[in-house]
C-alpha cells in the first residue's frame, strides 16, 4: 500500500473510533450522505446503513474481508471524517467499510443467544 494511503487509513480509523478495524484491509470504500435534494431525510441513515450492509454481503460472497467502521450519528466522528476526506459541504460521511483480503484468518463467533429472542404468539 502507498504510504499516503496508509496515512489516510491510519487517520480515518482514528477519526472513526476503530484504530484496529481499517489495518487488516487494504482497500477502502466510504458511504456518504447527501442531505441536498433528499426527499426523506429522517431515513437516510436507514437507507445507508442497508447499502452498507448489501456492501459487506457481496464482500463476504466474493471471498473477501470486510468490517463496518460506524461514523454516524456522532457529530464530531463525522466532521473528522470529512475533514479527512475533503468532502464538500452537502455531503456528510456516514460510514466507513475497509474490505479486501483479509490479513488473518479469524473463526467466526458463535452469538446466538436465544435469550435476546423474543416470540409472539
Amino acid at each position: 500500500m502507498k504510504p499516503a494511503a496508509t496515512k489516510a487509513i491510519l487517520l480515518l480509523s482514528t477519526a472513526s473510533g476503530q484504530t484496529d478495524a481499517a489495518e487488516a484491509y487494504f482497500k477502502q470504500l466510504t458511504a456518504f450522505m447527501g442531505m441536498e435534494n433528499c426527499v426523506l431525510p429522517m431515513y437516510a441513515e436507514i437507507d445507508l446503513a442497508i447499502a452498507v450492509e448489501n456492501m459487506w454481503l457481496e464482500t463476504d460472497a466474493q471471498g473477501h474481508g470486510g468490517v463496518w467502521m460506524r461514523i454516524a450519528p456522532l457529530a464530531e466522528r463525522m466532521e473528522a471524517v470529512g475533514k479527512i476526506l475533503g468532502l464538500p459541504e452537502h455531503l456528510r460521511a456516514y460510514a466507513l467499510f475497509p474490505y479486501g483480503y483479509p490479513a488473518e484468518e479469524r473463526k467466526q463467533q458463535d452469538r446466538w443467544d436465544e435469550s435476546r429472542i423474543h416470540y409472539v404468539d
